[in-house]
């Protein structure tokens, strides 16, 4: 299994002591040259600064530069290489980074596919004679 991994998901999990779910879950895990750049930054006590050394965290570049240009107008670069590398190299599956689906720019590829449908409906009262409507 092919696993591209973007920033968030390695400081965060670096961040609460739990990276090696990672490494549990797919074994080895590849990011490219700007993720490992943005972990770097942080400096050697910050979280996920140890991955430089894990065997199982491989950094692998970027042909497609192009494609990381046309992305890193609404991406940063970090986000761009991954989504470029996961391409590149068929990734069976691409860890994003957060702040995307936090603000609601993300959506899961179910319900981007998925047709609108209509708004739900609103709760009814529960009845006046209801257990539940009675105060004690």
């Amino acid at each position: 299994m092919i696993v591209v991994s973007d920033t968030s998901a390695i400081v965060n999990l670096a961040a609460v002591g739990q990276l090696d779910v990672l490494h549990q879950l797919y074994g080895t895990v590849i990011i490219p040259p700007a993720v490992q750049s943005e972990i770097a930054t942080g400096g050697p006590n910050a979280p996920g600064a140890a991955t430089t050394s894990m065997a199982w965290i491989q950094t692998v570049p970027v042909t497609n530069r192009s494609l990381v240009a046309e992305l890193a107008g609404q991406l940063d670069l970090g986000e761009a290489e991954a989504v470029a590398l996961a391409l590149e190299t068929r990734a069976d599956l691409l860890l994003p980074q957060e702040s995307g689906a936090r603000r609601g720019q993300i959506a899961p590829a179910d319900e981007r596919e998925r047709a609108p449908t209509s708004p739900p409906r609103k709760a009814s009262r529960l009845p006046t004679n209801s257990p539940r409507s009675r105060t004690l």
